[in-house]
């Protein structure tokens, strides 16, 4: 009876990732290859005191210098923020599980909380997305903010309680530990390049996660 409750958690667990990660991924997709053939795009120019969008002639999307939150404007909005909403929730239900997982020991479920943080704070940033506002201040900020910082902290604080569980090796500690130097990068340069490099450590480590607690549950290992 044990074996059959743990391999039902992994499946939940592995299936709530690898959903998350292919919801995300497709908006992201989706959303770059309609924004870069739109003949009109919004720009967000930072240094304002105001938070305005402009109209211009589209040159393509350019990762170098554009957030990925402008997808969340213009024609490519109702894609990536139904999309970031998607795969927020879909993410919930592994970390609402992961203690049947990986354990219950302090530093799991730091990671855990802030896993859940995470989930949430990446629906925030559909629900407020970066749109041009007078004086008012969004929390759109605060939730990307939320989004990085707590799947940064939670893959570190997982993947290194994984280095303790049989059933993971190193390099899943490994790979935590990556996405968290990643996150580090992006808080301190606050620059677009490292925010999409840090989604993509992210989705990387979610998804090759996700995948093994699959491959764990259909008894293949």
């Amino acid at each position: 009876m044990g074996e059959v409750v743990e391999r039902r958690w992994l499946l939940v667990c592995g299936g709530s990732m690898v959903a998350s990660t292919l919801a995300g991924l497709l908006a992201l997709v989706l959303a770059v290859a309609l924004y870069a053939s739109s003949p009109i795009m919004p720009v967000f120019p930072k240094f304002l005191p105001v938070k305005l969008t402009f109209p211009c002639v589209n040159v393509g999307y350019n990762p170098a210098w554009q957030y990925i939150s402008e997808l969340g404007m213009g024609p490519t909005a109702s894609i990536f923020n139904t999309g970031m909403i998607v795969a927020g929730l879909l993410a919930l239900p592994a970390f609402t599980v992961a203690r049947r997982v990986i354990g219950s020991s302090l530093i799991a479920t730091l990671g855990i909380i802030l896993g859940l943080v995470g989930c949430l704070c990446l629906v925030g940033v559909g629900v407020f997305p970066m749109t041009p506002a007078f004086f008012l201040k969004s929390p759109h900020e605060l939730v990307s903010i939320g989004f990085f910082s707590g799947m940064s902290l939670s893959a570190a604080f997982i993947g290194y309680s994984m280095t303790r569980n049989p059933m993971f090796s190193r390099i899943h500690g490994w790979l935590g530990l990556a996405v968290l130097l990643v996150g580090v990068v992006l808080g301190v340069t606050s620059a677009p390049l490292p925010e999409w490099a840090a989604a993509v450590a992210i989705i990387a480590w979610f998804s090759s996660l996700g995948l093994w607690l699959l491959y764990k549950a259909l008894g293949k290992a």
